[in-house]
């Protein structure tokens, strides 16, 4: 009990921002031109990489959680259904959520869940799916869209790469702006380069870069 404890502890100091960490600045960059936009209610981020970027979700949680820190009601979804780990940082129960709500049209709030941080709630990506191609239905999608922007002042998505999967592709088209994660001389040029390429082509604006050096 008590390893557990401590184990669960240690998960979520890892969470707070490390003001040794070049993220830990274009995190708050990123808050910060957010907050400067005229109407922030419902503003609806997706967050990608050009290539796989180790505890990616780790950043995508540390954004959401600065947000949360400011008074923004604040929803982080798992949609990485192939490779979940919000849950993990966050020690939820990962039985349903995201995959459930889209294959059986329901309203997210039932798997929505609270976290040891007042305006910061979880909706994880939930019972494992097959098939995933089946739950990117836009229209689907569309309709969750409208639940969760109407609930909460800032949804923050974690997303697959763009480059690997078509996921993310049909989730950005919902979002109001994306944010790539890159892994600090590890991330190929090239990848870097058709990652922005393909936002711009999606008309969708790249709200900021964020670099994981740990």
């Amino acid at each position: 009990m008590f390893k557990s404890r401590r184990s669960k502890k240690k998960m979520i100091q890892k969470l707070h921002l490390d003001e040794q960490m070049i993220s830990t600045e274009q995190i708050r960059i990123i808050r910060t031109n957010i907050d400067q936009e005229d109407n922030i209610k419902g503003t609806c981020l997706m967050v990608t990489s050009p290539g796989n970027v180790k505890q990616k979700s780790l950043i995508t949680s540390k954004l959401a959680l600065s947000f949360a820190e400011q008074g923004k009601r604040t929803l982080l979804i798992d949609a990485n259904v192939r490779e979940p780990g919000i849950h993990e940082w966050f020690q939820l129960d990962n039985e349903h959520g995201w995959t459930n709500a889209l294959l059986k049209d329901e309203s997210p709030g039932q798997y929505i869940k609270e976290t040891f941080q007042s305006d910061l709630y979880v909706l994880p990506t939930g019972s494992r799916v097959h098939h995933p191609g089946k739950l990117w239905v836009s229209e689907k999608i569309g309709n969750l869209m409208l639940i969760v922007k109407e609930e909460f002042d800032v949804v923050i998505f974690e997303a697959p790469e763009l480059l690997s999967v078509a996921d993310p592709l049909v989730l950005m088209n919902h979002c109001d702006g994306v944010i790539i994660v890159a892994r600090n001389r590890h991330s190929r040029r090239e990848s870097a380069i058709q990652t922005k390429d393909m936002i711009e082509r999606a008309r969708k604006p790249l709200v900021g870069v964020i670099f994981q050096t740990g």
